[in-house]
């Protein structure tokens, strides 16, 4: 169904607006249309900046024009309520719609793993550091837990501790592929074992 809402030409009519969507770090715009009394200039307006993080500093809104542009942080997953309107004087419309932003996974951070050397018959310990930059801010809607890997069964992963108990049959080089990953997406490093 469509439904046209026409202005008496002593009304001001702002155009729908309606709920929208949007993900982190992408940019979010919105044009605002309006009718109004003939010879009265509108001017738009939003309560954004009490709504939004970051208040005015984290979006853009034209009172001339109705642009209103906003691209979330990966800090602002969640769903705000905004309102908008239409003024020509004393004569206002408004609309409040809901903005959701989308969480946008981003890939673990894994440190360097220096080359590690032992002894035949010693214990190889490699100690996983990672971190992931969607666990790091005031949302836990967003968090991942991090689980390690590794490409070489003869490791046992317990935590972030990989595990390798050699034998006097191990010496030379051994080149592991060390992983972390929160699910979705990971990151990965080699790292040179010489025992």
């Amino acid at each position: 169904n469509i439904t046209i809402d026409v202005a008496s030409p002593e009304e001001v009519a702002l155009a729908a607006v309606r709920n929208r969507t949007a993900s982190e770090n992408q940019t979010l715009a919105i044009q605002l249309n309006a009718t109004g009394p003939e010879g009265r200039m509108l001017v738009f307006g939003t309560d954004a900046s009490s709504v939004l993080p970051a208040g005015p500093a984290g979006f853009t809104f034209n009172e001339t024009t109705g642009l209103f542009t906003w691209a979330p942080t990966f800090d602002d997953s969640g769903t705000y309520t905004v309102l908008f309107n239409a003024t020509a004087g004393n004569l206002t419309d408004e609309e409040r719609i809901n903005i959701t932003v989308l969480n946008l996974n981003r890939a673990p951070l894994l440190l360097p793993i220096a080359g590690i050397a032992a002894n035949e018959s010693e214990l190889v310990e490699i100690e996983v550091n990672a971190s992931d930059p969607d666990n790091e801010n005031n949302s836990t809607a967003d968090d991942n837990n991090l689980t390690a890997l590794v490409n070489d069964t003869r490791f046992t992963v317990n935590g972030s501790t990989l595990a390798w108990q050699t034998g006097f049959e191990d010496s030379g080089v051994v080149s592991v592929i060390v992983a972390v990953t929160d699910g979705e997406l990971n990151a990965s490093r080699e790292v040179l074992v010489t025992v």
